[in-house]
């Protein structure tokens, strides 16, 4: 009994600490939460306490203020329901800072089982029924253990019937087994080894080698480049005296402040840098922006404000020059690759000279293995113009000019028609023994094949 009063002691008392010295980084973290999706900066949730007890479970919001109960009862690697600061509480576990609180309440324990949701209180039953006999906590066995949890599920499995069945069950037993003979130094032991594998784990080294590594460095290069092309630029030559000081401190500060700028404002969850598109463009143009911003208020300590106003935009423009370049040479490629690719290929005409004429056409080429020779539309504006690199055409001798050089044996139609434009297109491609396919309906309305 004494044990137990001084580990609630203990636990109360270093919560406390831990609260006060942590409050102005709890400060940022709810700061950033609400930037990201303005909303409660906490997360509340019902678990069962010591003896099967509902108390009120703190953390920080990782899914979207949206987010209702509906959703899995647990989190898995890639859940949609999180937002961008979401993944990052996550990944490094700071979510469940708040639960310093919960100790200081006494609803938990820095070592002890963790708190299970009401979703999966029928699973207390028998043997397992034990781990109700512990004061939940934020370090364990199963919090060490599991560290990664989220990476765990299948894919093709429901998450919660799998917690149900392979991994509540090793949780349970591991707890049971530990908890039953536990001891005040094997408990420090925990903390201790909780905390290390928090700080180790919240990083995932190989997706990051495999995923970023080689775009991070490469941007890292440019910005390094770019800063010291903008100091020559501006003193005619490497940078000296007094103002070689300010080449120091933007060799030191800009590429982590542009690395980060570049994270927080997605540019790296891009599907990959040979998809550089428009909106890919304007969140390149938001980090530099951003981190030229700070990188003003981090030199000005040490730097001129005249040199500042000269250099900083002449900095901004090769900056978003050199991040931008690699990305568009990217996409330039690909683009070049997909006309290669689609040469041999079925020839098609795709009627649509639009976005959905586009997703159509990249469906056609690498899903179904066509060549798409040209778009044709009903607007006299487009003809003559390009679309992927892909000539479009706007009248109906157009067409037949271009199929005499370039027979095709299928038009496929990306746009909703009117019946008087069905019928007209219908009987032209029954003239030319063309099968027409209207993909808004997903089934082929007019085969033609005629002899």
């Amino acid at each position: 009994m004494k044990l137990k009063l001084f580990k609630l002691m203990f636990d109360r008392s270093l919560a406390a600490i831990g609260l006060l010295l942590a409050t102005p980084f709890l400060l940022l973290i709810s700061v950033l939460i609400w930037l990201d999706e303005p909303g409660s900066v906490l997360f509340g949730q019902t678990r069962l306490g010591l003896k099967g007890k509902p108390f009120r479970l703190l953390k920080f919001r990782k899914f979207s203020a949206k987010c209702d109960d509906s959703g899995p009862g647990v989190t898995v690697a890639g859940d949609t329901r999180m937002t961008f600061i979401g993944s990052i509480l996550e990944r490094t576990k700071l979510d469940e800072l708040p639960q310093l609180w919960n100790i200081v309440q006494g609803e938990m324990s820095f070592v002890g089982p963790r708190p299970e949701s009401m979703r999966f209180a029928d699973m207390f039953q028998g043997e397992y029924l034990k781990v109700l006999d512990f004061l939940p906590g934020l370090f364990g066995p199963c919090q060490i253990a599991f560290r990664n949890e989220s990476s765990l599920y299948p894919a093709d499995e429901d998450p919660e019937l799998f917690y149900r069945r392979a991994l509540f069950p090793q949780k349970a037993q591991l707890d049971i087994e530990y908890f039953a003979n536990s001891s005040a130094i094997s408990d420090f032991s925990w903390i201790v080894r909780g905390l290390w594998v928090t700080l180790a784990g919240a990083i995932n080294w190989r997706e990051l080698r495999l995923s970023y590594a080689k775009n991070i460095l490469t941007d890292t290069v440019i910005v390094l480049s770019s800063w010291i092309l903008a100091c020559s630029l501006l003193f005619s030559t490497l940078p000296y005296a007094e103002f070689y000081q300010v080449l120091q401190q933007g060799v030191y500060w800009l590429p982590p402040i542009v690395i980060a700028s570049l994270i927080w404002t997605g540019c790296y969850r891009s599907y990959g840098q040979d998809y550089f598109y428009f909106v890919d463009a304007l969140k390149l143009l938001h980090a530099t922006t951003l981190s030229l911003a700070i990188a003003l208020i981090a030199i000005l300590t040490i730097a001129p404000i005249n040199a500042l106003v000269y250099l900083l935009p002449i900095e901004w423009l090769l900056l978003l020059f050199g991040l931008s370049t690699p990305r568009i040479w990217a996409r330039y490629r690909r683009e070049k690759r997909l006309k290669i690719y689609q040469n041999p290929g079925l020839p098609v005409f795709v009627y649509g000279a639009n976005s959905s004429g586009i997703a159509l056409a990249n469906w056609l080429i690498h899903g179904q293995q066509k060549t798409v020779l040209a778009f044709f539309d009903d607007l006299a504006h487009s003809h003559g113009k390009q679309l992927m690199g892909i000539p479009v055409l706007s009248r109906t001798h157009d067409i037949l000019s271009f199929q005499s050089e370039h027979p095709v044996s299928e038009i496929w139609v990306a746009q909703p028609l009117s019946e008087v434009q069905k019928i007209s297109l219908a009987n032209f491609c029954s003239a030319q023994n063309i099968a027409l396919m209207l993909f808004p309906e997903a089934e082929t309305v007019y085969q033609t094949q005629l002899g």
